[in-house]
């Protein structure tokens, strides 16, 4: 068992009818107006970069929590800086990339979606309070202002780093937080993008292996080799300087098991050589057609179970409508799936 040292810096379709009763109520496209739906995705600024399509955006980024000072001796890294145009943010973000996921990218991202083109649907965000008794739905307004104060409650007057934040937490006040969003783009030619992310957005207590999954209803049919995993996180390099050292994304090509759905496997890092790995981030992706036109709609679904106390080797995980199974760990947290309706 690897128990998470709480290393938190200051970073820190099954059925032909509208879903019901799942953990968050999507935004979809609503007369044709998708701004709602972009700035779910974090493009506020959206009209400028419609308006200059051809102005190279720098791929240059701080790491996705708070700033911290590096010292002298520090050397800042970062993954590769890709020169990106405003026009390609936008082609990203109607296959339902939000602003940091683009920022994040590096070349095998670019290589993978390219030439893809597709348009917006829906966009579904849900926020979880992750204990030791499992994991509840938040509200978001409420689990915006939780996580604020569980960041805080790491800084100390001055604004540095406590050091009381690198102790081992104790079972009662074994606390993440976690975010999931769901995206649904229309590729054209009753084809459809479908992207489940994740973002703890507080340290999880546990880094073992967790299960990150997509399943939809039946009568839509996976398209062999769309899918893939990406896992990103930021490195620091001094525990109790809490210094950024660069971020790391890594990928999973092929899903462990596959239709009607996803379902990938990852390893949730602590360390990596020297580092504390913290902000973990990263997506599930998969393309999927449209296969009975009998059907006017289609349900997709998001997954994620996150593992804890023990392992037996790697687990094993198992896709099915609106379910992701785990085995070989003796204690799993399933979030809430999220769940969008696909119109036909």
């Amino acid at each position: 068992m690897k128990k998470l040292l709480s290393f938190i810096l200051i970073v820190s379709f099954v059925f032909a009818f509208p879903l019901s009763g799942f953990a968050a109520k999507s935004d979809s496209v609503n007369n044709g107006d998708k701004s709602k739906l972009f700035e779910k995705l974090g493009y506020e600024n959206l009209s400028t970069l419609e308006a200059n399509p051809e102005d190279t955006f720098l791929n240059e980024k701080e790491p996705v929590g708070q700033k911290v000072e590096l010292n002298s001796k520090s050397k800042l890294k970062t993954q590769k800086q890709l020169k990106l145009k405003n026009k390609d943010f936008l082609r990203y973000a109607e296959l339902g990339f939000s602003k940091e996921e683009v920022l994040d990218f590096t070349e095998a991202d670019i290589a993978k979606l390219q030439d893809k083109h597709g348009s917006l649907v829906s966009v579904e965000d849900t926020y979880y309070k992750v204990t030791k008794e499992g994991s509840e739905v938040v509200p978001e307004d409420e689990a915006l202002i939780e996580i604020e104060k569980a960041k805080n409650q790491t800084v100390n007057n001055h604004g540095e780093v406590s050091t009381q934040a690198f102790k081992a937490v104790p079972d009662t006040e074994d606390l993440s937080w976690m975010k999931m969003t769901t995206t649904v783009s229309s590729l054209g030619n009753n084809k459809y993008a479908i992207k489940n992310s994740y973002t703890w957005k507080t340290e999880p207590v546990f880094v073992l292996q967790d299960a990150v999954g997509i399943s939809y209803s039946s009568h839509l049919t996976y398209l062999a080799n769309s899918e893939y995993l990406k896992y990103t996180y930021d490195r620091y390099q001094n525990v109790f300087g809490g210094n950024y050292y660069d971020t790391k994304s890594g990928y999973v090509w092929s899903a462990q098991d596959k239709d009607p759905g996803v379902a990938f496997r990852y390893d949730l890092k602590g360390r990596d050589g020297d580092y504390v790995c913290v902000n973990h981030r990263g997506f599930a992706y998969v393309e999927i057609e449209r296969s009975n036109k009998n059907y006017t709609s289609a349900n997709a679904y998001g997954h994620y179970s996150h593992t804890e106390v023990a392992i037996a080797g790697s687990i094993g995980v198992k896709i099915s409508t609106n379910n992701l199974s785990v085995t070989g760990a003796t204690k799993v947290t399933k979030m809430d799936s999220t769940g969008v309706t696909i119109y036909f």
